[in-house]
């Protein structure tokens, strides 16, 4: 890390971002790893699990860690709080915002809207929540596919176009979303198209007998999602993100990243591999893994820990789909494809 200062911090970053979460969610050690290193190279977080489980409160915590107390949040606050103003024509230093899906979201609820202003006999935008450094949409899958259309070009482009008028995204930016399992009364299952913008899709389970224990106790979730601070600017997460892209990579291991890839594309029971966007996010969540480690260079580890959470979600295959089913094949590409010697 020393011949790279700027890797340095933002592995300072991290770790303060990794401590802050595992005040929140007890006994999750390897899943509050991945979760950050996606928000670290702004890779979109898709959250899926049971109602209960933790993971609002772990999107909330990851939210409040990364916008820097020099930005307002938005999370509703106190009854008497003012909300955050987001209706000025300044779209830049917007901290975080939440959306809660519904059968009844418009794409405008999450876009914006122009509003006819009959004083100036004109049209003028008020940005929707989408205009926030970090965006957290609660139950994604149950707004329908309309309303979940609105988040493609933001997550893929950073840009919202409305009105024949396309607008940029703050810098940084990113999605955090979480969804109950597609199957739920009420669920409208995330396409393909969109799956694949999210850069990490990660499953929190039950947790053990004793961290459970004392979760009943009133420890880590909203009891100390109240006392979190934030942990930088969003200056200093935008540097991170750009520091963490230079962690070194060397040519085996690109290779070896793109023999993953392939093996997805190849395998019998895959109807659809992964996509060249799979393969980035891949490479880009491996340099974060090193990078959380106190490294300046990827090893062959670094991308295992994060293939199954980077790919599984983007795979379908010949009959019904199911997490736990995708991780099984990720699973089984990773032990037939020989990784490279450090």
């Amino acid at each position: 890390m020393q011949a790279n200062p700027g890797l340095g911090r933002a592995s300072e970053l991290g770790q303060a971002v990794l401590a802050n979460l595992a005040t929140v969610l007890l006994g999750k050690d390897e899943t509050v790893r991945v979760v950050t290193a996606a928000a670290l190279v702004l890779a979109h977080v898709l959250l899926e699990d049971d109602p209960g489980v933790g993971k609002t409160v772990l999107a909330k915590a990851l939210a409040r860690s990364l916008v820097g107390n020099d930005e307002r949040a938005r999370d509703g606050g106190p009854p008497n709080a003012p909300p955050a103003d987001v209706s000025g024509p300044d779209l830049r230093n917007r901290a975080w915002a939440r959306v809660q899906g519904s059968i009844d979201l418009l794409p405008s609820d999450v876009t914006g809207v122009s509003v006819y202003d009959p004083r100036t006999a004109s049209w003028d935008f008020r940005p929707g929540p989408v205009f926030h450094h970090v965006l957290l949409f609660d139950e994604i899958n149950r707004a329908t596919p309309r309303a979940q259309a609105a988040l493609l070009e933001a997550m893929a482009e950073r840009q919202v176009s409305v009105d024949g008028v396309t607008r940029a995204l703050p810098h940084p930016f990113l999605v955090i979303a979480t969804q109950n399992g597609n199957g739920d009364v009420g669920t409208f299952p995330l396409p393909s198209g969109q799956l694949d913008r999210f850069g990490v899709l990660v499953t929190l389970g039950r947790p053990e007998r004793d961290h459970e224990r004392r979760v009943i106790r009133g420890e880590g979730g909203e009891t100390a999602l109240a006392a979190l601070a934030p942990i930088a600017s969003t200056r200093e997460w935008a540097a991170a993100a750009a520091a963490i892209a230079e962690c070194f990579a060397s040519e085996p291991i690109v290779e070896y990243v793109l023999d993953i890839v392939a093996a997805t594309r190849s395998h019998p029971d895959i109807a659809q591999g992964a996509s060249p966007r799979a393969g980035q996010s891949l490479l880009q969540l491996a340099r974060a893994m090193a990078v959380l480690d106190g490294r300046s260079y990827v090893l062959p580890d670094d991308v295992k820990r994060v293939a199954p959470a980077t790919l599984a979600h983007r795979l379908t295959w010949t009959g019904f789909s199911q997490t736990p089913m995708a991780h099984s094949l990720v699973d089984e590409i990773l032990r037939t494809i020989p990784a490279p010697v450090p």
